[in-house]
């Protein structure tokens, strides 16, 4: 038996060993499509705000407050007859929030009198706040013209004030102030999926954890003597630590793998540049691997090990990205997150998937990770080989 032979007999014992342990395939398959599903549904792309309408007055004011609201990004408007039937719509939460323009508003703002606009929403309901946003934006972006409008018909520009806010709305970009265009860096010109951060973050999450679970498979083969009693037959104990180290390796890329067709497949993400994302999938695969055997290595009691590292692994995702956006992070967070691995994972896969970068842009994160990929295989099949000689 050659010695690739016998170092990959290695691992596939270890394989083997995970297949049969449940609550690694449970981490490794279940559990991240589970929580990619309810999680992007939940919160992934923008949500949708649907706001109700009644123009009671028709006039240019009121079409254009209609007009801004119709345009605005995320926004579904419907128009409703009187106030009672959108009254009845937001309490059956058919939309989130109506507006009713008074008959009077062009004539009030027209003749520089302040006029009411009634904005009705549930106080339970959070998109209502969304949707009062979006109703203050429009409702400036009308103010200005009209405003100029009333100081235009003062000045003579026409006889109504129709035609003054015709005549101001043509003067509109006449203003002497400059605009400065700052790049902010190219980004994807396509839209990506509601799932686009969702997907990698669970990638990173349960990779990580899966990786820290199976290690409990390692303690249980060292336990059972496994390890030991192969140490008969003709092959050297780097040989056996090499095989173990390429089981938890091939474990990680699995996953990884896993998630990446899921997500591309059900869910719709573009994972961007193929070199990167494989750059990332593989460095990020061995930072699983050396984790698993750092646990396999050190740990000694395997239903203590399984139970505890789930927990480590979800607080150590949590501070690296895995749960919320890293934008987020305050200050001295995102300084605390660098010491993790799944803060530069997260931060590479923003760029490959949302900006579009290639694996140029990636470089520091893909040296990072993997260097502590290699560090804990090297200390980990130290400790291994070290244990198997002893024997």
């Amino acid at each position: 038996m050659s010695r690739v032979r016998l170092t990959l007999a290695f691992t596939a014992v270890v394989l083997r060993r995970l297949a049969h342990d449940r609550s690694a395939l449970f981490f490794m398959l279940v559990l991240p499509v589970g929580v990619i599903v309810i999680v992007g549904s939940t919160f992934g792309g923008t949500q949708r705000v649907n706001i109700g309408v009644v123009d009671r007055g028709g006039g240019p004011v009121s079409r254009a407050v209609v007009a801004e609201l119709d345009r605005s990004d995320g926004v579904k408007l419907r128009t409703y007859d009187d106030a009672e039937e959108l009254d009845a719509a937001v309490r059956r939460r058919g939309i989130d929030a109506g507006l009713v323009l008074p008959a009077d508003l062009d004539a009030r703002i027209g003749g520089a009198e302040p006029s009411t606009i009634t904005f009705t929403a549930l106080p339970d309901n959070a998109a209502s706040a969304t949707a009062r946003t979006v109703v203050d934006g429009a409702l400036a972006a009308v103010g200005t013209p009209i405003e100029a409008a009333t100081f235009a018909r003062s000045a003579g520009a026409g006889d109504s004030f129709d035609q003054a806010l015709t005549v101001a709305r043509r003067m509109e970009g006449a203003s002497g102030a400059t605009v400065e265009e700052i790049d902010v860096g190219p980004g994807r010109a396509e839209a990506v999926s509601s799932f686009a951060l969702t997907v990698p973050q669970n990638l990173v999450l349960f990779v990580f954890i899966t990786g820290l679970a199976s290690g409990s498979a390692l303690i249980r083969l060292r336990n059972l003597g496994v390890l030991r009693r192969s140490m008969a037959m003709p092959v050297s104990a780097r040989q056996a630590a090499l095989g173990v180290g390429l089981g938890w390796f091939a474990t990680s890329l699995l996953q990884s793998l896993i998630i990446v067709v899921i997500g591309a497949v059900v869910f719709g993400v573009d994972w961007g540049d193929p070199l990167a994302a494989t750059a990332l999938i593989l460095v990020y695969a061995l930072v699983g691997a050396g984790a698993g055997l750092v646990i396999g290595v050190v740990g000694r009691d395997e239903d203590r090990t399984g139970a505890i590292t789930p927990i480590v692994g979800i607080v150590l995702g949590a501070l690296g990205g895995c749960m919320v956006p890293l934008e987020i992070f305050p200050d001295t967070m995102t300084t605390v997150a660098h010491v993790v691995p799944q803060y530069w994972a997260m931060v590479a896969w923003q760029k490959v998937v949302f900006d579009g970068a290639g694996i140029g842009s990636i470089l520091p994160s893909l040296a990072i990770l993997g260097g502590l990929g290699a560090v804990g295989v090297v200390v980990a099949g130290a400790r291994l080989r070290r244990d198997l000689v002893g024997a």
